[in-house]
């Protein structure tokens, strides 16, 4: 605290606690006071005036100090609250992000297989209901993401479909996005 902000500080004690006042006390007082932030400092000044100031109000330093503490700590865990508050609504950004870009990804690999030879679609189709893959309905907004990928992968040759041992593989690696519903089921 500066010297003009002590003085403004001194003079308010002195308007608002106007009883008797241990001088020696309080120069002490204002020594460590100096030290303080001047806007905590205020503000425990005017919350202990509300409570005990006035005409035969007495400034007592430890209990101006009790306030000081008080308001302090209050101040500490507002931040903190903010703090935490500001990283949930960062994590919480960052989920919606990944949230689009993964559903980004999903519209690409519908596309992908919305706009392919729809020969080479059945014949993906084929080829994994003969490794024991149900068909998937008929409604392409409906195919589990299982069939979205494997297809697409087919289709675009980045698996090969020639090749049982290949393709195992990767129906391994679809069965984990979804694992292909039995017969009858969707």
């Amino acid at each position: 605290m500066t010297s003009a902000e002590l003085a403004t500080f001194v003079a308010k004690t002195r308007q608002f606690f106007r009883g008797e006042m241990d001088e020696e006390i309080f120069s002490l007082a204002k020594v460590r006071i100096a030290g303080l932030k001047s806007e905590t400092c205020l503000t425990a000044l005017n919350e202990y005036a509300l409570a005990f100031g006035g005409g035969r109000g007495r400034f007592i330093p430890s209990k101006f100090f009790e306030y000081f503490a008080k308001i302090t700590i209050d101040h500490e865990a507002n931040a903190e609250s903010g703090n935490r508050i500001t990283s949930i609504l960062k994590r919480a950004q960052s989920l919606q992000d990944e949230t689009r870009e993964v559903n980004a990804e999903w519209d690409a690999i519908r596309r992908e297989v919305d706009q392919a030879d729809p020969t080479e679609v059945s014949n993906a189709l084929d080829l994994l209901h003969s490794a024991g893959w149900i068909y998937p309905p008929p409604d392409r907004s409906r195919w589990r993401k299982s069939h979205l990928l494997a297809v697409s992968d087919i289709v675009a040759k980045r698996a090969r479909p020639n090749l049982r041992g290949e393709l195992v593989g990767a129906i391994e690696r679809y069965s984990h996005q979804a694992p292909p519903a039995k017969e009858g089921t969707i």
